[in-house]
Parts: C-alpha cells; sequence; structure tokens
C-alpha cells in the first residue's frame, strides 16, 4: 500500500504584507491638525480716508492648539461696521496658514470702521482702520432747503443741509460741518450737524431776520470751499414757499401746459413737445420732419384746447421749413387717448415772421378767458415789422382754433392789416398771462438792452416800438434811457405797466391766483433770463402802474417762465442748456 503524501500551505505575498500592516509595531500616519482660532497678522489697526482702499491689505492666519499653522482652511473676510466694501472675500490659507483679503475699501464714515476674518465654528479675527474725510472734499447745497421764502422773525419750513462729498463725488458720513448766519441778522437754533450716510449735514431751525429781503447761511467744513444757503423774508402777509424740482435733465424747456387732471405736457426749444404722466412717466412725441429750430426759434409756446375733454387738441408755436422757406406756425394735434402720439396735425397759422437766424421770434400762445387762441411774435430784428399790419410779426394775434381771426379783433386799422392782428408795435414778447376776474391780457416784453416792459394790451393798440432806422430799411434800436415805447411818434401807444431800466430778459408770466398765495392772490410772477431771477409785481386794477412786492431765486439760474399749475402751485422752468435744466415747482 502507498505511504500518504502531507501538504505544506504556503503564505501570499499579500497576507504576509496584510499581517506586517496589524502587527501593532507598525508605522502610523498622524492627522492633520485641527484649527483653533483665526488672528490678524497684517494690517490690524491703520489709518485710512472714507471711500478708498487701505493702504496695507488686512491678512489672517489660522492655527491649531499648539500655534502651528493650518492649510487649506477657507477664511471669509466681511465688513461690519463703515458700510465699506472688499474684493476677494474668500481666501483657502497657504502653507503658513495665512489668508489676505484682495482690497478692504472703506465706507463713507469718518471714524472707525471694522472688517472681520471668519471661518466657521473659529473666534474671528477683527480689522479696524480709523477713516478720515481726506484732504479734497465739497459741500454743496440741499435743493430743497436753498431759496426758500418766510415771513420775518419765523422760522423756514425747511432746516439749511448741505452734502459733503469727497474728490471723486461720493458722499462722506460722520463728518462736522459748521453753520453760521452770514446776512440777513436771523438765527439758527443749531450751528453744527454731523453728515448721515447720504452726507447731509442739516442746521437747526432757522429764525429769518426782522427785516424783508435777502437772509444767508454758511456752511463750513475745513478743507472745503464754504457753501451759501439762501432765503428771502418777506412782510407778514406774504406766504412763505419753498421749490421742488419736479422734472431735470432738460434743455432749454420754454412752456408748459397743464390738463386739469394733472398731465403736464412741454416744450424743448431744440427739441419738441413732452408730456408728464400723473404716474411720473415722460413720452417725447416725435420731432416734425419740418422743424426747424434755430438761434431764438424752434419748439416755442404751448397751449391745450379748453374743449380738450371733447377734442383733445393740442397747439405749439413752432419753427417750419415747409415749401423751403423757414417761417413761424402755429399747429394743432390730436392728443392720442392714451397720450402716446399727437394725430392729425393741422397747421392753423402759417407765414408768422422769422428772420436773422431765428432772432426775437416771440413765441408765447394762450387761450384767453374769451375763447379766442392769443399769439405773440417779435420783430426778428428787422426795423418795419412791428408797425407793418400786413406783417404777423411784432404782434399780438387773436385766432380761433381753426386759425381765423377770432370775433372782437379791430374792424378797422390806420392801413390795410392782416385781421388777426389784435395789437402791433411790439419787440419780443416772450410773457402772456391774463388777470383773473378781469380777463384783461398782459404783455412781458424784451427791451433793446434797456428798458423791458410789462404792458396791458388793449385790442387795436399800438405797442409803440418803430426801430426803422433813418434810411428807412435797417434796424435800430433806441439810445439807453429811453422808453421802448415811443409816445412821441405814437401818442395813444399802449403805455407799460413796469418798466426796467435795463433788459432781463423778461419771459414767461402766471398771476397768482388762490388764497393760498395770501397777499400774493393777484400778483403777476414775472421770469427773467438774463436777470436770473423771478420778480413778483402788484398790478394796479386799472393795469396802469405795477409795483415790485418781491423778487425770488436770484442768481439761481435763467428763468424761461412761470405758470400756475391745476393744484395751485408755480411751475417755473429753467434755461441754462445743456442738459442742465429743471420744472420747479414753488409751493406756498
Amino acid at each position: 500500500m502507498a505511504q500518504a503524501t502531507s501538504l505544506r500551505v504556503f503564505p501570499t505575498l499579500a497576507a504576509v504584507a496584510l499581517a506586517a500592516c496589524s502587527s501593532s509595531d507598525a508605522p502610523t500616519v498622524p492627522a492633520p491638525a485641527a484649527p483653533s482660532r483665526v488672528v490678524a497678522v497684517a494690517g490690524e489697526t491703520q489709518p485710512g480716508t472714507v471711500n478708498a482702499a487701505v493702504a496695507v491689505a488686512p491678512a489672517a492666519q489660522v492655527l491649531d492648539g499648539a500655534g502651528g499653522p493650518v492649510r487649506g482652511v477657507v477664511v471669509r473676510f466681511v465688513v461690519i461696521d463703515g458700510g465699506g466694501r472688499v474684493t476677494g472675500d474668500s481666501v483657502v490659507t497657504d502653507s503658513a496658514g495665512r489668508a489676505t483679503v484682495g482690497s478692504w475699501v472703506l465706507g463713507p464714515s469718518v471714524g472707525t470702521q471694522r472688517l472681520a476674518a471668519r471661518s466657521p465654528g473659529l473666534p474671528e479675527a477683527v480689522f479696524t482702520a480709523t477713516a478720515s474725510a481726506g484732504q479734497a472734499a465739497s459741500l454743496v447745497v440741499v435743493t430743497e432747503t436753498d431759496q426758500q421764502v418766510g415771513g420775518v422773525n419765523a422760522p423756514l419750513s425747511r432746516v439749511p443741509a448741505v452734502v459733503l462729498r469727497d474728490a471723486s463725488g461720493r458722499a462722506i458720513a460722520g463728518a462736522t460741518v459748521t453753520f453760521a448766519v452770514a446776512e440777513g441778522g436771523g438765527r439758527l437754533e443749531s450751528t453744527t450737524g454731523t453728515t448721515d450716510s447720504t452726507g447731509t449735514a442739516r442746521a437747526g431751525r432757522w429764525i429769518l431776520g426782522s427785516a424783508p429781503g435777502r437772509n444767508a447761511v454758511t456752511a463750513t467744513r475745513s478743507g472745503t470751499t464754504p457753501a451759501t444757503i439762501v432765503a428771502t423774508a418777506v412782510a407778514g402777509g406774504a406766504p412763505a414757499v419753498r421749490r421742488e424740482v419736479v422734472l431735470e435733465g432738460l434743455s432749454n424747456p420754454w412752456d408748459v401746459a397743464f390738463l386739469p387732471s394733472g398731465e403736464m405736457f412741454f416744450t424743448e426749444r431744440g427739441g419738441g413737445v413732452r408730456v408728464r404722466l400723473r404716474d411720473g412717466r415722460v413720452i417725447r412725441y416725435p420731432a416734425p420732419s419740418d422743424f426747424a429750430p434755430g438761434g431764438q426759434s424752434g419748439m416755442l409756446g404751448l397751449a391745450l384746447d379748453p374743449q380738450f375733454a371733447s377734442n383733445r387738441f393740442l397747439y405749439a408755436f413752432m419753427a417750419s421749413s415747409l415749401g423751403g422757406t423757414t417761417a413761424n406756425r402755429v399747429v394743432r394735434w390730436r392728443v392720442s387717448d392714451d397720450f402716446g402720439t399727437l394725430e392729425a396735425r393741422t397747421d392753423i397759422v402759417t407765414g408768422i415772421a422769422w428772420g436773422n437766424g431765428g432772432a426775437h421770434s416771440g413765441g408765447r400762445i394762450r387761450f384767453g378767458p374769451d375763447g379766442a387762441l392769443w399769439i405773440t411774435s417779435g420783430d426778428t430784428r428787422t426795423g418795419r415789422v412791428p408797425q407793418d399790419l400786413q406783417s404777423l410779426g411784432g404782434k399780438v394775434l387773436r385766432v380761433t382754433r381753426d386759425g381765423t381771426p377770432a370775433p372782437g379783433n379791430p374792424s378797422s386799422y390806420p392801413r390795410p392789416a392782416d385781421a388777426r392782428i389784435a395789437a402791433w408795435g411790439f419787440r419780443n414778447i416772450n410773457g402772456l398771462a391774463f388777470r383773473a376776474g378781469s380777463g384783461d391780457a398782459y404783455v412781458a416784453e424784451h427791451g433793446p438792452d434797456h428798458s423791458d416792459e410789462v404792458t396791458r394790451v388793449r385790442i387795436g393798440g399800438n405797442g409803440g416800438w418803430d426801430p426803422v432806422c433813418p434810411d428807412g430799411i435797417g434796424y435800430c434800436g433806441y439810445s439807453a434811457g429811453m422808453s421802448m415805447t415811443d409816445t412821441v411818434k405814437f401818442p395813444t401807444a399802449l403805455r407799460p405797466a413796469f418798466r426796467l431800466a435795463d433788459s432781463e430778459g423778461m419771459g414767461g408770466s402766471a398771476f397768482l391766483d388762490g388764497p393760498q398765495w395770501r397777499d400774493w392772490n393777484g400778483v403777476l410772477a414775472v421770469a427773467t433770463l438774463a436777470g436770473r431771477r423771478l420778480r413778483l409785481l402788484q398790478v394796479a386794477a386799472d393795469g396802469s402802474s405795477a409795483t415790485q412786492v418781491a423778487e425770488l431765486y436770484a442768481n439761481v439760474a435763467r428763468l424761461r417762465g412761470a405758470v400756475q399749475g391745476p393744484d395751485g402751485f408755480l411751475y417755473v422752468f429753467t434755461d441754462d442748456g445743456g442738459g442742465r435744466d429743471q420744472v420747479w415747482r414753488i409751493l406756498p
């Protein structure tokens, strides 16, 4: 019988290796150290300037319990005071456990600002910067607090306020501004203010002085040019008023017309017609293809039909190149039901004088209490035009809504005349207003470097302007000191109620109407261009004379016109051009 053979089993290399790894004396790989805290290592305290990056970008380090650096930890940098901002806010620590923010731009607040470096579950590191306003800064007057009107010895409704800005125009917060009375003898209940997050600093209540006239407060801050806030004190009985900006960014707005429901149509001399709806939206209507702006002409006067609710008619005085010859005309459109378009154009008055590059075009249009459309025109700097009764220049015209002569126009003239002429002999009428009660029409007229005039218009009257040179051809004005109304040549000429010694470019005008105007109820407000102010005139009942009772907004802007809205407030529009113009609302 064969002898049995035994088998021996040898372990595999894998098994040997496994046994070796499981032996108690095998080497071990140390676990990563656990992060314990975040500490600041660079830029922890430093000076800075508001709205600018600090010089040293803050850096933090993540450490373990033994104080060793920990790599690969996410650190987030967060602004906790001052309103600044950071770039590169989320950073992973490097081999030294270090994380550096991209940049820290300080906020607008002067004083202490703080930044935190954070990692979940760890105590944070905090960096501090002390922000200063910097050397280059400016003070800007808050519009709503400037040019207020109030009673003598009485406080204004809004306290003086300015905005402090840095050289880049950004607001500076937390800075002290000092206010002081500079004119008028009034007083401030507090003379210092600290700028808020918008950079605005406010003084205490301003009580005006004891005499009517100009009052002023100055605001100062080290390193800036002082700012001046102006107010006008008026005698008892006059209303306190303030102004608000309704529209801005305009270029040479020329006229404004309101619907009773509040929609506001307006023109820009070189642009066209727009409407501001009650919700604040503004619609720009395309300019007509024949629109020909130039010089003092363009899209000028504006009027809404008294029967707008049924016919939706809008009228404008504009320069047109139709027929290859530039002339002024009055155009009528229908406003679409949704206010989106102007439709059905009809040119109701054409051939209104235009000349010398658009000079002296006049251009104010208004429906009078008599139901007629009144139109003012200029002499175009052409000597024969004002007294030529076959020319429509230098005139006051009265027409129906279709452009035909209005009933009541003169039935006879000194010589053959256009039947649409109601009065003649004017230089450049820019203002036209009707007095409540009497319905009398008053015009404001530009003088030849002197003698601007406000005149009550009598149908069939002669304004007395006749600038024909001795040669009978050229254009000659009168010498300084002589009235624009020549009563020697025209003894029955219309006498002005008010005359300025210098020409200020009297523009659009409006009678203030309503008890909200107190003692100014019935006063004529006249805007001036070169004069840069709003003159308020008390006109005698018979229109023979007028006395100035106040002037507002002196040297603020060129003022093109004034219109009282259906809300009872006065709307004034500026004329400085270049997209800088505004429409103001004057609230009593």
